[in-house]
């Protein structure tokens, strides 16, 4: 019955937002459309000196709405090209971390990743806006309110460029961009040319299974300058590397990822451009966490804990020259379903034998005799095993118009435009009984708990930015974003549970609402060709919101927004003709009225509430150095303090933080180091060598003890040796990823559900690869 209500509720919002963006995308193309800004030099974004004559290629970048060089940006911005991101050996969100300073991901498996640029990490709306080409994605806020630990991924392959905008970019990016925003550019249909790739690869890992790739393109013209498509297809199998010693099941954490996309472009009239797509990506497999009580990549949980997640995406944008600006309209229909199951015995066995838990919630206040305690102790048993199962849906329905000046010559540059976003998240919070013998939830399912959740968020966002550049040197730049949230969530405890302090009973509806503006000052000064210096105020903003915790007071289901001004100064530079790029930049961050975690009395239900303010300095730089043709050196770091600095006063928030503290999971020290070097084997071969060292300090799972878990800095080693064809139509890779087989942790976590043991998430154990790529 309830998969039938997901079902229908989803089915429902689906052809409602649907009827919706058919609508507004009609009158997109009546009004619409236009010249693509992340198309005009769509062929490999080179300009200037060939890389081919030992001098660094530029990257033409949009992080400003328009087409702009990394160089001639005033932002802390890390581009990364497609070629790029295939030589790192990219295959998630976490691994853009090896590539981009000040750029951390919590990683707490697939579909639960939470992005964090410049230590500005906490539950809530995203910190980190997510964007694949026009379109934002945001995850599932869940039972906590806490989207952002959802971030989207959609897949990197075929992708012209990866964009990393440090610092708040909440005037033309909207809320969830606090700290910064990651940018995801795909390569667009080609009219005039047939293209096809393919890429395959197998892998194995070091006590662990293995596993391979298979992914393809084409790009197909259908109208001559007139309609072209471009179809890619991934199939991902990835190797697991945990075991269970309960029931002697060996690489749990495997899982499998499918799915695509097709883009197709219309160009209805040489002013006018309009861009279709379609995402659809889904993976399967179980949770990666181990315990280091069972082992190090050894889990002892009495249930299998699966993971699905379903993502697709239907976008329509258009692009239309109007000759005095561009007029850009972008529609898009986003639908997420996750399943996640997490084993709940450690939580319920600690309840055995324990005469205060017998009396207070079994034996209605009254001390427990021997046979009562035995009666206890078997109606604990017989719930068991159990799992937290958590079905969740998000439909996330968002609108954009912006007009934006293409006068390249006028001393004034202008974007103005509006932005609107409805999202439903529908959550199931089960306790569901599985079978001891073989590990699997029962099916049909027996559930012992239940509550339901359904979220509703809008927003509505008029912005505008500005420059103006006199004397050919100094630019001075303004910008706004004002903006209204209404937020109104309604939850439903169906199912009662005494054990978790829980009864069944009527819908509670809980609402917030918020306007407000955010700012942003710039200036940069170009004091030559090949140098150029910025300042910049900035204002990040995050909405509040309406938690739905059972056991949570009245007065505490709201929370509130809350907001941070970066200010920063930077630095870019090009040497010796372009053989050198460096920038830097360095950073102070005033963040208030801090949305944080709680957990109720028990350590059952998680919420979010604000308490304290806190301080982030840091220092950023990236080099690139291409001494001669062949060999290209790059280098990354950041280091940052990011600490309360005020006691977090909240009696509401368990294991509150005091000044001082560090900010969880944010490390003071991290970079990248990477050297490659080619060299012709025979006239039709190049042989490539390549290695990475990627270092990460030392950080902390929350502010104090007694959750707090050290995680402790690590170094990785990956070493690629391959062939390739002069011309890059095809290659052939040998990798070691982890070669001295460290045990770096990505997250970890010490709470009531698992019986207050450590739990850990790592990253994947010493792995050997094979991968080959062909282009038609």
């Amino acid at each position: 019955m309830l998969g039938n209500n997901i079902r229908a509720i989803s089915a429902f919002m689906r052809r409602r937002s649907r009827l919706g963006l058919l609508m507004a995308t009609a009158t997109a193309i009546t009004l619409t459309p236009a010249v693509y800004a992340d198309d005009q030099a769509q062929s490999g974004l080179l300009i200037g000196p060939s890389s081919d004559s030992g001098s660094i290629s530029e990257i033409i970048i949009t992080a400003t709405k328009r087409n702009s060089t990394l160089l001639d940006t005033p932002l802390a911005i890390t581009a990364i090209t497609g070629a790029q991101l295939a030589a790192h050996g990219v295959n998630n969100i976490t691994d853009i971390a090896q590539t981009t300073p000040g750029f951390v991901v919590v990683d707490a498996g697939p579909g639960s990743r939470r992005v964090v640029v410049r230590g500005i990490e906490g539950p809530g709306e995203p910190t980190v806006g997510t964007y694949y080409d026009e379109t934002p994605l945001v995850g599932s806020s869940g039972t906590s309110s806490d989207a952002g630990s959802r971030s989207p991924e959609l897949g990197f392959y075929d992708v012209e460029r990866v964009e990393v905008l440090r610092g708040p970019q909440g005037t033309l990016f909207g809320a969830g961009s606090m700290s910064g925003t990651f940018r995801v550019i795909t390569n667009k249909p080609k009219f005039n040319s047939f293209e096809a790739s393919v890429d395959g690869g197998g892998s194995t890992i070091d006590g662990g299974g293995s596993g391979g790739s298979l992914m393809a393109m084409g790009n197909l013209p259908l109208v001559d300058n007139k309609l072209a498509a471009r179809v890619v297809g991934i199939d991902s199998y990835s190797p697991g590397y945990i075991d269970n010693i309960v029931d002697g099941k060996n690489n749990v954490n495997a899982y499998q990822t499918t799915g695509g996309r097709v883009l197709v472009r219309y160009q209805a009239t040489d002013d006018l451009t309009i861009d279709g797509a379609v995402y659809y990506l889904q993976s399967r497999g179980q949770q990666p966490e181990w315990f280091p009580g069972a082992g190090t990549w050894k889990v002892n949980t009495y249930l299998d804990m699966p993971l699905y997640d379903n993502n697709s995406l239907e976008t329509l944008t258009a692009h239309w020259d109007l000759g005095f600006a561009e007029l850009v309209l972008n529609g898009s229909l986003y639908d997420r379903a996750q399943f996640t199951a997490n084993d709940l015995d450690g939580y319920y066995r600690r309840d055995l034998n324990s005469a205060s838990t017998c009396k207070r919630l079994y034996n209605n206040g009254v001390a427990c005799s021997p046979t009562v305690m035995s009666a206890f102790n078997n109606y604990v048993l017989s719930i068991l095993p159990t799992d937290a199962a958590q079905p969740q849906n998000v439909h996330d329905w968002t609108n954009e118009a912006r007009l934006t000046s293409t006068d390249a010559n006028s001393p004034l540059k202008w974007t103005v435009g509006f932005f609107s976003e409805e999202r439903r998240t529908y959550t199931v919070s089960d306790q569901w009984t599985g079978n001891a013998a073989t590990g699997e939830l029962l099916s049909p399912k027996i559930a012992t708990s239940e509550r339901t959740i359904l979220s509703h968020l809008n927003e509505y966002a008029g912005f505008g930015e500005a420059s103006y550049t006199a004397w050919d040197k100094l630019t001075l730049t303004f910008g706004m974003r004002g903006f209204l949230y209404t937020d109104e969530n309604t939850g439903n405890t169906t199912l009662g549970l005494n054990l978790l302090g829980t009864t069944s009973g009527l819908p509670v509806t809980q609402t917030s609402s918020q306007t407000g503006e955010v700012y942003k000052f710039n200036a940069s000064y170009q004091w030559s060709p090949s140098n150029m210096m910025y300042a910049e105020a900035a204002e990040g903003f995050r909405p509040g919101g309406v938690n739905q915790v059972i056991g949570l007071p009245q007065a505490f289901a709201p929370f509130q927004s809350d907001s941070l001004w970066d200010y920063e100064v930077g630095d870019k530079w090009e040497l010796f003709n372009r053989k050198l790029y460096l920038d830097g930049d360095i950073y102070d961050i005033e963040w208030n009225n801090m949305q944080v975690s709680g957990t109720t009395s028990n350590g059952a239900f998680s919420f979010i509430s604000n308490a304290g303010a806190a301080r982030v300095t840091g220092v950023e730089a990236n080099i690139v150095y291409d001494p001669f043709e062949r060999l290209e050196l790059e280098a990354q770091g950041s280091w940052q303090t990011s600490t309360l600095v005020q006691n977090q006063v909240n009696a509401n928030v368990s294991a509150p933080g005091r000044a001082g503290n560090r900010l969880p999971f944010v490390p003071y020290l991290q970079g990248d180091i990477s050297a490659q070097y080619k060299a012709p084997l025979t006239d039709g071969v190049t042989g490539i060598l390549r290695a990475d060292v990627n270092f990460v300090g030392d950080s902390y799972s929350s502010f104090t003890q007694p959750n707090q878990v050290h995680l402790p800095c690590y170094s990785l080693v990956n070493l690629r040796a391959g062939i390739e064809a002069p011309d890059g139509n095809w290659n052939s890779t040998f990798y070691v990823n982890n070669l001295t087989d460290r045990v770096a942790l990505a997250w970890a976590s010490i709470s009531a559900t698992t019986g207050f043991v450590p739990e850990y998430i790592s990253r994947p154990p010493r792995t050997f690869g094979i991968n080959f790529h062909k282009s038609f």
